[in-house]
């Protein structure tokens, strides 16, 4: 996708804000193009100016929640605790942020947006979420925690577990409460780690 102007970033940007007060509020269901023109203040027709499809509108939404989900998650303050603490509370904040949010996991993890995520991929920064427990199973690996070869093998469980773990709470499944599920999930990092 070519650069976008300022003006043209902040009708951008102020799409993507609607579709997500919509989500918040409605439901992915609840997701038009003339409630995101409204609610925008921008005709529902000039949203097709910038994007293909709703679909393709709310697969740059998911995106951009993921990045919302970094920031808190890098908004922590870190310098006194210990790696693994550090660990635990990235954790923490990533599953709070969709546990208080199931229509944000549904749009992100469920939702199916065809090839728009491999587009999105290409021309956007890369998922800051990923790159946060990445650099910090690097630091792990710096302060002797871990070796090399666990870090994909850590990634893949940690993701396969907070996902799952997400998953269940949020379809009331096992009817666990959030901090019982949080505790549950420090105590499977730790056995994943060894620490």
């Amino acid at each position: 996708m070519k650069k976008r102007t300022e003006k043209q970033e902040k009708t951008w940007n102020s799409f993507i804000q609607a579709a997500k007060d919509i989500i918040e509020r409605e439901g992915i269901e609840g997701v038009s193009a003339r409630k995101i023109g409204e609610l925008s203040g921008y005709s529902y027709a000039t949203i097709y100016n910038y994007f293909k499809d709703i679909k393709e509108l709310l697969a740059y939404c998911a995106y951009d929640l993921l990045r919302d989900c970094s920031i808190k998650m890098k908004s922590i303050k870190t310098e006194h605790l210990a790696w693994m603490e550090v660990l635990h509370r990235y954790n923490e904040v990533y599953v709070r942020y969709f546990a208080d949010k199931p229509d944000y996991f549904h749009l992100v993890f469920v939702q199916d947006y065809g090839d728009y995520t491999l587009e999105i991929s290409k021309e956007e920064d890369p998922l800051h979420v990923g790159m946060i427990l990445h650099d910090h199973l690097l630091k792990g690996l710096n302060l002797g925690h871990i070796k090399e070869s666990q870090i994909p093998l850590i990634e893949s469980i940690l993701s396969a577990s907070i996902h799952g773990k997400l998953l269940f709470y949020i379809s009331k499944r096992h009817g666990q409460d959030l901090e019982s599920l949080l505790r549950d999930l420090r105590k499977e990092v730790e056995y994943v780690i060894g620490g």
